[in-house]
């Protein structure tokens, strides 16, 4: 593996292997887009100053590389709260073509994964709820709601539109997708703001 790529290859078994995508968070629009984290490049995406910020720590058996067999590993993972901020940035960018090339594919897919985990986080959006308060000071916050407010306030906007074209060409077709995407969006936004 090439310590320097941002991308390594988790080997799995014979002939099996999985692309793991190294990533930093990127506090400000200022910040490096890459840094070297234990002499690996990990790419720092624009939106990700979150998500180390209240992250939610999991316990998981396992298979360690190159170790074997792990019991009760405590890993912290990013935050519902944060990833919905990360995913709000990553959905403008791709959308409008700010800070990377505009691909409306990519865009469908966030503007999907945003409506994924404002309705099927664990707890339910309550507990998105509550727990979005833990990043009350983040500077990401504001800028999040307006995304969510300015993309989603209808089912003609485009990340609605976005939203319901994805679940359509991966999940199958159904009436007033975009209605329902534009109501959940806006259901999280007023019960946060």
């Amino acid at each position: 593996h090439d310590r320097h790529s941002m991308y390594w290859f988790a080997d799995l078994g014979p002939g099996r292997s999985v692309p793991v995508d190294l990533l930093a968070p990127k506090p400000t629009d200022q910040s490096p887009e890459r840094v070297e984290v234990a002499g690996i490049r990990a790419w720092c995406p624009p939106g990700t100053g979150a998500v180390l910020d209240a992250p939610a720590q999991i316990v998981r058996d396992g298979t360690a590389w190159g170790i074997g067999p792990v019991r009760g590993v405590k890993i912290a993972v990013t935050s519902a709260p944060a990833l919905v901020m990360s995913k709000a940035r990553s959905f403008k960018d791709r959308a409008y073509g700010q800070g990377r090339p505009r691909d409306l594919p990519k865009a469908g897919k966030h503007a999907y994964d945003l409506f994924f985990l404002l309705t099927s986080t664990a707890g339910g959006p309550s507990a998105l709820v509550k727990e979005w308060g833990a990043l009350a000071h983040h500077l990401l916050k504001g800028k999040t709601l307006d995304i969510l407010t300015d993309d989603f306030a209808s089912e003609s906007a485009l990340g609605s539109r976005l939203a319901a074209g994805f679940i359509r060409a991966n999940l199958g077709d159904a009436a007033g997708l975009e209605q329902m995407v534009s109501q959940q969006v806006k259901l999280f936004v007023d019960s946060v703001r």
